[in-house]
C-alpha cells in the first residue's frame, strides 16, 4: 500500500538548521526559533518527521507531527513495532524497552534498512 499524506495532518512550517532528508525525525533547535535539527541520538525527544528534503541550512522544511507519515528505516522493522531513532543516519529502528529510546511512533507497514515505510506518529513518548 502506498503512503498518502493526509491533508488534515498537522504539519509545522520550520527552517532547517542544517541539511536534512525526507522522512527523518527532527527536534526543535535550542538556539534559534522555528529551526529544527535531525535527531542523532535515541534519547532525544522528537518533534516530528520531515515531509521533504531541506538541502541547506535556512531552507524551509515541513515537519509532520501526527497521523501516518513516511519515514526512513535504519533496520528491519515489523508491522506494529514501536520505532525510535537509531544511532546512525537518523533512521528509525525498533524501539528497545530496556533502553532510553524515545518512541517516534508505531510502524504501519514492515520495512528493511533503507526503505521508506508508514509510521503512525506518537512523538515524545518514552519506550513502553
Amino acid at each position: 500500500m502506498a503512503h498518502v499524506q493526509r491533508e488534515n495532518a498537522n504539519v509545522l512550517p520550520r527552517l532547517a538548521a542544517s541539511a536534512v532528508g525526507a522522512g527523518v525525525a527532527v527536534r526543535t533547535s535550542a538556539s534559534a526559533a522555528n529551526e529544527v535539527l535531525a535527531v542523532a541520538s535515541a534519547n532525544i525527544r522528537v518533534l516530528g518527521v520531515t515531509v521533504a528534503t531541506a538541502a541547506s541550512p535556512g531552507d524551509p522544511v515541513a515537519v509532520q507531527v501526527d497521523q501516518v507519515a513516511k519515514c526512513l528505516a535504519g533496520a528491519s522493522i515489523g508491522n506494529g513495532a514501536l520505532v525510535a531513532v537509531g544511532a546512525t543516519q537518523n533512521r528509525l529502528i525498533p524501539a528497545l524497552s530496556a533502553s532510553s529510546h524515545q518512541v517516534v511512533g508505531e510502524a504501519q507497514t514492515p520495512a528493511q534498512d533503507g526503505d521508506y515505510f508508514s509510521v503512525l506518529l506518537k512523538p515524545g513518548n518514552p519506550t513502553a
